[in-house]
């Protein structure tokens, strides 16, 4: 990422989940990570658009919660609306 003295964006979205996390444990705030339903048809598009790499393939394809910085990139990509916020 241009003007982040050289970290890469993995390093990036990897510092903000830290800080984020970091931010929620002391507020006592939930994490809402996204989550994958049974209509997942494992198209591998959310994959690519994770930018932390919390999506696992499989059958039905999922998020691990640990990692998912709440960003919705995957949600915004796919193509049969299965990916939805884990309240």
């Amino acid at each position: 990422m241009d003007g982040n003295k050289g970290i890469t964006k993995f390093e990036f979205y990897l510092n903000l989940l830290l800080l984020r996390k970091r931010r929620c444990l002391t507020l006592k705030i939930a994490i809402m990570a996204y989550k994958i339903s049974e209509e997942c048809i494992a198209c591998g598009i959310c994959i690519d658009e994770c930018p932390v790499d919390a999506i696992s393939e499989g059958g039905i394809y999922k998020i691990d919660a640990d990692l998912c910085t709440d960003c919705g990139s995957c949600a915004e990509v796919c193509p049969v609306e299965c990916i939805s916020i884990d309240e």
